[in-house]
């Protein structure tokens, strides 16, 4: 049982459904997904008219209104980065020529990935071919000078991750999304570009359109889990679950597109804000910053009008631990011995001052903890 004791709350065991759960997800090895890299592909051929900012926006929203979506058994908290419980994403247009040297012996390296025979035909017949000399890795290789290259192809220096990785290390406005939701984001954007010289600011307006483009998608993504859990409420034999797949789904349609009322919902609207980077971009420390600070008045009043008690929060703080271990990155095998593995640096501060130099710990502190 979790309670507080000395201001601290204490948590000896997890629940059956966390057990349940961190089992549905360590199951076997994990599970490379092309699903993710077909779309952006076919996506990118399609644009290929485009701005590049444009570009890049169509990619994520034709992922996210195509790609395979579950809901395990159990969980409350919802979204997914691939068709799997754990697995793998493709990123082809930040690098993809190492990916086609390794896929031969992917599956046997120390820091293995399952592929199947379907997948890696489509693959190097159709993924890999398009994004040869159109790659992140591709294009900056090319920029550099004969010094330089020189340097790195001896061994001197090396760029590593810096040529085939994705962005990060950054701090996303989780609170912006929670207290504004998609629609107030999106009226921000329709304000900003109604007050644009539209002849004078075309890179603003390509930059706006963009930011509609994805948000349009994310709105769409979230309501794709609540018609999921509708449907699988329909079939729930169970009344408990059944109720709780209707509860997700009613969510789901709240958040992220409208401010999140309750922690409930607060933690499925950080969620979604969470996992969308990490679906479009093949980026590490995509960090949640002070988690305990933007999410703490959400618990407060939730506690305070007994909408749920210390235990419900700890439990749904440990099912989002869960969810953080479904993020997975592809490396390339010198990388992942480098750093013992496949690291995604989901940094999480608890914790520290508040800006006036007093202790902002508080109760969520030490449930994260």
């Amino acid at each position: 049982m979790a309670h507080v004791q000395a201001g601290r709350v204490m948590n000896p065991e997890v629940s059956e459904r966390v057990r349940g759960l961190k089992a549905q997800i360590f199951e076997g090895n994990p599970k490379i997904c092309i699903e993710r890299a077909l779309q952006v592909t076919r996506s990118y051929q399609k644009n290929a008219h485009l701005p590049s900012v444009l570009r890049r926006a169509h990619g994520l929203a034709d992922t996210l209104r195509g790609m395979s979506i579950f809901i395990l058994d159990g969980e409350l908290i919802v979204g997914n980065q691939i068709s799997a419980p754990r697995g793998v994403p493709v990123f082809p247009e930040m690098a993809c020529s190492w990916l086609e040297e390794e896929i031969p012996f992917i599956s046997q390296r120390p820091e293995r990935f399952e592929l199947s025979r379907d997948d890696e035909k489509t693959l190097l017949s159709e993924i890999i071919p398009f994004w040869k000399c159109r790659s992140v890795q591709d294009l900056i290789y090319e920029a550099l000078d004969d010094e330089l290259k020189e340097a790195l192809n001896a061994g001197v220096m090396n760029l590593g991750l810096h040529l085939s990785k994705g962005i990060g290390h950054f701090l996303l406005d989780y609170a912006l999304v929670l207290y504004e939701g998609v629609e107030g984001i999106l009226k921000r954007v329709d304000e900003r570009m109604a007050a644009l010289d539209q002849a004078c600011e075309p890179e603003k307006r390509e930059f706006l359109q963009a930011v509609r483009v994805v948000y349009g998608a994310v709105k769409d993504f979230a309501l794709r889990y609540t018609a999921l859990a509708e449907e699988m409420a329909e079939k729930e034999p169970d009344v408990r679950r059944r109720e709780e797949l209707l509860e997700i789904a009613r969510i789901c349609r709240r958040v992220p597109l409208k401010p999140a009322e309750t922690f409930r919902e607060a933690l499925q609207s950080f969620w979604f804000v969470q996992l969308i980077p990490h679906i479009d971009s093949d980026g590490t420390a995509i960090s949640p910053g002070r988690f305990d600070q933007y999410m703490w008045p959400y618990l407060r009043a939730d506690l305070e009008e007994g909408k749920l008690d210390v235990e419900d929060a700890q439990d749904l703080i440990d099912q989002l631990w869960i969810k953080f271990n479904q993020i997975l990155s592809l490396w390339k095998a010198e990388d992942a011995k480098y750093f013992g593995g496949f690291p995604i640096s989901q940094n999480l501060i608890v914790g520290g001052l508040d800006t006036g130099g007093r202790d902002a710990t508080n109760t969520l502190s030490f449930l994260c903890l």
